[in-house]
């Protein structure tokens, strides 16, 4: 499911410690480390559905999740520290395809089971995301963490590309990200 992809980037959280601890950094440098995926997420997520038509937001969900992948790669070449914060902000700015594809997935379900559908999947991405963190935790005992990060990036484009392989383009491009209504389903399942 494109929707968990933002799990490829929790490793950066997870790894906040031992990776201000790398750069020889504290508490501080830990908090701008957290901060900058974040800050890039906010610079394009208000923005780009205001910015951009509805049918050139559905073509941006799959290069975004792999933009967002591949800046977490090159922090495997453990770069100074502003790169590293430079890159986990492109990682953000990567992350805005979970903006684009959350009315989507609102659109693709009957209204009776919405409310539901959403918080199956927030659980999923939240529990993937914990895991990726334990998982990357064990990982950066025993390997620095930008090779963490970079591997986890790595593993992200991967992903990535298979489900680009199989992404419905043409239902995408169907569905209205606008915020437009959406498909009539007060009938009810079954009716």
């Amino acid at each position: 499911d494109l929707h968990s992809f933002p799990t490829r980037r929790s490793s950066d959280l997870g790894l906040a410690a031992p990776l201000s601890r790398l750069y020889g950094g504290g508490p501080g440098t830990g908090g701008l480390i957290v901060a900058a995926a974040p800050f890039g997420m906010c610079l394009t997520s208000a923005a780009l559905p205001r910015l951009m038509p509805p049918s050139i937001r559905s073509r941006l969900i799959v290069p975004l999740a792999a933009f967002g992948c591949a800046a977490l790669v090159l922090v495997w070449l453990r770069p100074p520290l502003w790169a590293v914060l430079c890159l986990l902000c492109l990682a953000g700015v990567g992350s805005t395809f979970s903006t684009l594809l959350n009315p989507m997935f609102g659109r693709a379900v009957p209204a009776a089971y919405r409310g539901r559908a959403f918080g199956i999947a927030v659980a999923g991405v939240s529990a993937t995301q914990g895991l990726e963190q334990i998982l990357a935790g064990v990982i950066a005992a025993h390997r620095a963490a930008t090779s963490v990060i970079g591997a986890s990036g790595a593993v992200g484009v991967a992903a990535v590309l298979a489900v680009a392989a199989v992404w419905p383009r043409t239902r995408a491009s169907q569905l209205d990200l606008g915020g437009g209504t959406a498909p009539d389903s007060s009938a009810g399942p079954g009716r």
